[in-house]
């Protein structure tokens, strides 16, 4: 009975084990599924790695084709701002160039109009005789004294209005 009882035991244990065994079985196959879905999904992971590259190699080359248009037209621009800066530099100091020749000039005759206006007035104390004629000419001359100093007054503006701006 010992022998019947043992083997009946060892048959107990070996439907145990056909269980068992069956049990990892489906275990197995559901690792199976598990491992093709991750293999599935690597290679979406893949490919997508692959698209992503190709798309930012794509916008890489975008960009860089972008900034050296927009560094083309910014130097463009500036090189033409320095032209124009020149260009108006240049005009600016022949214009002062300008004023301060009419101001010389201006200058000059006020100067002698004033070393005129000194000599009538000396002939006028020393010639009595002509003095009315040497008194038209004093007015004459003030009247031109009057000119140019209202001319060297503007001149003296303009310059203040030229060194403001």
């Amino acid at each position: 009975m010992k022998d019947q009882e043992l083997r009946s035991r060892f048959d107990e244990v070996h439907a145990r084990f056909e269980q068992v065994d069956a049990r990892f079985e489906q275990v197995n196959a559901r690792f199976e599924q598990v491992n093709a879905r991750f293999d599935q999904v690597l290679r979406e992971i893949v490919e997508t790695r692959g698209e992503l590259r190709s798309e930012m190699t794509e916008v890489r080359l975008a960009l860089a084709l972008e900034i050296a248009n927009t560094r083309e037209s910014l130097d463009a621009r500036i090189e033409g701002v320095e032209e124009k800066l020149d260009a108006f530099r240049d005009e600016t100091n022949a214009n002062f160039d300008d004023v301060y020749a009419q101001f010389d000039r201006i200058s000059m005759e006020y100067w002698a109009l004033r070393a005129g206006l000194t000599r009538v007035e000396e002939k006028l104390s020393e010639e009595s005789p002509k003095r009315e004629e040497l008194r038209e000419e004093i007015e004459d001359l003030k009247r031109r004294l009057a000119q140019l100093e209202k001319k060297l007054a503007q001149l003296e503006q303009e310059l203040r209005d030229s060194a403001d701006a």
